[in-house]
């Protein structure tokens, strides 16, 4: 009889700390879910559902809004995927089907038919992004310093491709990133796509905001 009566009491005290464990984590989801906004004035976005799915934007319009038609409008960057809470941190894991992806790599702030060609590179922060090297035509690539090339449009062949590999960013080619332009001209390129290897990025909780790629999130009330 009392070892029946053990057992049951056995049995009672497991159900209650998986009652209680179920009961916490659902709390603790609910406490992070919803819509984040970054702090910045980037228009970023990050949308945590309670089905632990989420949808991560950087539109090109403020007047873009997660969660509705337009979020597929002028995207600098999208990705979506599921979330989960793991040692206090956020996990996030893209879908195979739509790792992070941009309608447009960058912008090329062109002045034309100067005296001779460059490339300067920027994030959209106004921040400089570095060439760690540079593949010219019919050679290996060659370690550079800076956010800028100087070079003769004339010393190029028509069909000759620029590939520059950049610091935090995928590589960029010209032609191909860009058109290709006629003469020397300066390009400023500012590049709108945070790069993100496919698979999981961990965002810290802080307090009541996230902090991911450089930025906090505030949850939208």
């Amino acid at each position: 009889m009392r070892m029946a009566y053990l057992h049951f009491m056995m049995i009672c005290r497991l159900i209650t700390g998986l009652c209680l464990l179920a009961l916490f984590s659902c709390k603790t989801t609910t406490q992070v879910t919803g819509i984040y906004h970054a702090d910045k004035n980037t228009g970023a976005q990050l949308l945590l559902k309670t089905d632990s799915t989420f949808e991560w934007v950087y539109p090109g319009s403020k007047t873009v809004e997660i969660g509705t038609d337009n979020t597929t409008r002028n995207l600098f960057y999208y990705t979506d995927g599921k979330w989960k809470l793991e040692r206090g941190r956020l996990l996030l894991s893209s879908s195979p089907s739509n790792d992070p992806y941009t309608n447009s790599m960058a912008n090329d702030s062109i002045s034309r038919f100067t005296s001779i060609s460059s490339f300067n590179f920027w994030n959209r922060y106004g921040e400089q992004v570095n060439i760690r090297s540079i593949q010219l035509p019919r050679a290996k690539p060659k370690p550079h310093f800076g956010n800028t090339l100087y070079f003769f449009a004339q010393d190029f062949q028509k069909n000759d491709t620029l590939v520059f590999y950049l610091d935090g960013y995928r590589s960029f080619t010209y032609p191909g990133s860009i058109p290709a332009t006629i003469g020397n001209n300066i390009h400023k390129i500012t590049l709108y796509e945070p790069y993100s290897e496919p698979g999981k990025t961990v965002v810290k909780i802080k307090g009541k905001r996230l902090f991911a790629n450089g930025e906090y999130y505030a949850r939208k009330k």
